[in-house]
């Protein structure tokens, strides 16, 4: 087969260096690696980062291509102009027709909103199925935290979905993201296929750690860690409650770590919750983007790692401390039961008072916090 490959949910501001753009490129280099007897043709947004780099081993090969296509407005977001997103349809689908492939698989279709990225086809016109890895219905789900005081994202949103209900097939990531598929984008069962996630072995592991950092060395193993992005599903909010909650002799012992890149008005909010639940400021350390080896050694060092999310596709971070070998507790919704596999290390994250029993068990009961090393 000649596969084209969409790129832009690596190249995109959003989701580069967070959970879709690891999970996409990961993804295609596997595929690349496993099936060696198709053709691969990495179509990227001129518009955006080259990402030509991130394959720079697998380019080498000779049935791999990098191919680049030019979006109409270079200067401007596309999202909301709908006669620069007409033009931009008739390129896109006339670009991708001459590349003469029997797949176009798109890694990531919500991309544009906020940037150059621009995923849509004439799919009427478009001559070879098209496939989309499906993550979530997050906003379509969660309307009130998401589309209710945004008419512009919106309207945006709505109109991607009603796109993406017209592709041949979607690669979801979990069971809960199939079966939201089905359910509410009235896809037939044998139209979603789940092929899941994984991270990459050879960083996220339970040998020694062979590197450092100065920032993160410095640190000593005494933390309760959460790493991922902090919109309001996330429920930092109520992490931070339920933290706030512990008794003074915890609180003195554990540090709350937040690790990863943070839009201003969500730190804002988190310095607002510190202030709120009288947490003492020194406890709570923001660190922001990390590198991978940093990453890798915070899992590898905290005391506890915990993801109290609403609502998750998968839930990376998850499966990430896990394979380090951390002791995980999670929320119990959506996907994130699939990765936890045990219902006594998770906790309803809409019962502040849930979360803070088992953040205390974990913290204080050695055989408990051993059980979930050894469930992880």
């Amino acid at each position: 087969m000649r596969i084209a490959i969409d790129l832009q949910g690596i190249q995109s501001e959003g989701s580069r260096n967070r959970g879709i753009g690891r999970y996409s490129k990961d993804f295609i280099k596997s595929l690349i690696k496993h099936n060696k007897d198709n053709e691969y043709i990495l179509v990227a947004n001129a518009s955006l980062q080259n990402v030509s780099d991130d394959f720079h081993d697998e380019l080498k090969k000779e049935n791999v291509y990098y191919y680049q296509w030019y979006s109409p407005t270079p200067l401007d977001y596309i999202s909301n102009k709908h006669y620069l997103a007409k033009i931009a349809i008739y390129l896109r689908t006339y670009s991708f027709n001459r590349l003469h492939c029997d797949l176009v698989l798109i890694t990531s279709y919500f991309e544009g909103f906020s940037d150059n990225s621009f995923t849509s086809f004439d799919l009427k016109k478009i001559n070879a199925p098209v496939i989309a890895i499906f993550y979530d219905l997050i906003p379509l789900l969660n309307p009130a935290l998401y589309l209710k005081d945004n008419k512009v994202f919106d309207q945006f949103y709505n109109l991607k979905l009603n796109e993406l209900k017209q592709v041949n097939g979607l690669l979801s990531i979990s069971n809960s993201a199939a079966e939201e598929a089905q359910k509410f984008l009235n896809f037939k069962q044998d139209s979603v296929f789940n092929i899941s996630s994984a991270c990459d072995e050879k960083l996220f592991n339970i040998s020694p750690l062979e590197f450092g950092s100065n920032r993160i060395n410095s640190l000593d193993n005494k933390f309760i860690l959460y790493t991922g992005a902090g919109d309001p599903r996330k429920n930092l909010r109520g992490l931070l409650e339920a933290y706030s909650k512990l008794s003074w002799d915890l609180l003195i012992k554990y540090k709350l770590i937040i690790a990863g890149k943070l839009l201003e008005p969500e730190v804002a909010n988190i310095y607002k919750w510190i202030e709120s639940f009288g947490i003492e400021i020194n406890n709570v350390i923001i660190l922001g983007y990390v590198t991978d080896n940093e990453l890798i050694s915070l899992y590898k060092k905290c005391r506890l790692f915990v993801f109290p999310s609403f609502h998750e596709g998968f839930g990376l971070p998850v499966l990430e401390a896990m394979s380090c070998g951390a002791p995980v507790i999670a929320s119990n919704s959506t996907s994130l039961p699939e990765l936890i596999g045990s219902d006594k290390a998770m906790f309803n994250p809409d019962d502040v008072e849930s979360i803070r029993k088992l953040l205390e068990k974990a913290l204080l009961d050695d055989k408990y916090r051993e059980a979930l090393i050894q469930n992880s």
